[in-house]
């Protein structure tokens, strides 16, 4: 199957037609194949910084988007997503303590030293 640089190149969650960023050739011995980087015109989406990539074959196809895949690996035990948001709001303010004057010890938070669990 193979769809149109029309549908290819519009964002995934906006629908609007992305703004090419890149085009690098094809590696691994396509010859003429192109790998084009679109990002989104809408600085709040997600592809706004991030993007998209979109494979132009040497004759000049596209294949269809993988937008959906069973996964290849398992949840790790344990992981949830309070863990991770807790995980960045700690590096937020060791970066914010790190650039006070003075400096700051790695650990020696405001609040004390936080653990992970």
């Amino acid at each position: 199957m193979s769809t149109t640089w029309d549908e290819a190149s519009r964002c995934p969650r906006h629908e609007l037609t992305g703004i090419e960023q890149s085009s690098k050739p094809m590696k691994g011995g396509v010859q003429g194949g192109q790998l084009i980087t679109l990002t989104c015109p809408q600085e709040e989406c997600e592809y706004y910084d991030v993007g998209w990539i979109v494979q132009i074959r040497p004759d000049g196809t596209i294949p269809d988007a993988a937008t959906s895949h069973d996964k290849s690996f398992e949840a790790m035990p344990g992981w949830r997503a309070e863990r991770g948001r807790d995980i960045v709001q700690n590096l937020q303010e060791e970066l914010r303590l790190s650039q006070r004057p003075g400096g700051y010890r790695l650990g020696d938070g405001e609040k004390g030293r936080r653990h992970f669990t």
